[in-house]
């Protein structure tokens, strides 16, 4: 694919314009903003790209059924909860806004997320992670979103870009550290009761912050 990719040139010169200048960090977090969008960011690498796969099946395993298939369900189900809210939150979040998906996605993620340590059978655990599953379909599409109206159309942000997902990277690796050791010194249910308050937080982050939708539909 790199081989027959067009070559890029930097275009340089009297009377072409250089356009904006790229949007760096320091200019990024100084927008309210996307400030608030980093929280949630480290909370959906915390509790979907590290619990969800580190710790799901070792508390189905324990405490559920040791049968492999129990805890591969949950976790296709939690992909097809995702899959199934991501049409309607992107919709809704170009239609509406996007702070209203941000904040009920990590909300109800973190809600749904927390009640998963509390269940004791198949199909309670297989119906909390289908709901954690919508949660997060409805928090991606909205948070990227966020990024793109902080950046704009016009300028590059290579760096602001990497930066939350390094956010998201942070959180995918304590996540399972952490909710590993909790889990150990005091089992599942507070482990997961500390993934969903995380996620919470990351929906409070956002308590004062004006959507980002605004801007876009400005600068059509």
């Amino acid at each position: 694919m790199w081989a027959r990719m067009p070559e890029t040139r930097v275009v340089s010169g009297e009377g072409v314009s250089a356009g904006p200048a790229p949007m760096t960090l320091a200019e990024a977090l100084r927008d309210r903003a996307f400030v608030a969008n980093l929280p949630g960011l480290f909370a959906h690498g915390w509790a979907n790209f590290g619990v969800r796969t580190a710790l799901v099946p070792l508390f189905i395993g324990a405490v559920i059924s040791p049968n492999a298939w129990v805890a591969g369900t949950a976790l296709a189900l939690f992909a097809v909860g995702n899959a199934l809210a991501l049409p309607f939150a992107s919709r809704y979040a170009d239609r509406v806004g996007r702070k209203p998906m941000v904040v009920w996605g990590l909300a109800a993620g973190g809600v749904f997320t927390a009640m998963l340590g509390l269940t004791s059978a198949a199909l309670a655990a297989w119906a909390v992670c289908l709901l954690a599953g919508i949660g997060v379909g409805m928090f991606n599409p909205a948070s990227q979103a966020v990024i793109a109206d902080v950046v704009g159309r016009e300028r590059s942000a290579g760096k602001v870009v990497a930066t939350t997902q390094m956010v998201a990277d942070v959180g995918s690796i304590v996540g399972p550290l952490a909710a590993g050791a909790i889990a150990d010194a005091v089992g599942y249910g507070w482990a997961f009761g500390v993934t969903g308050g995380i996620l919470l937080v990351g929906a409070l982050a956002w308590t004062g912050t004006p959507d980002t939708i605004a801007r876009t539909r400005a600068r059509d």
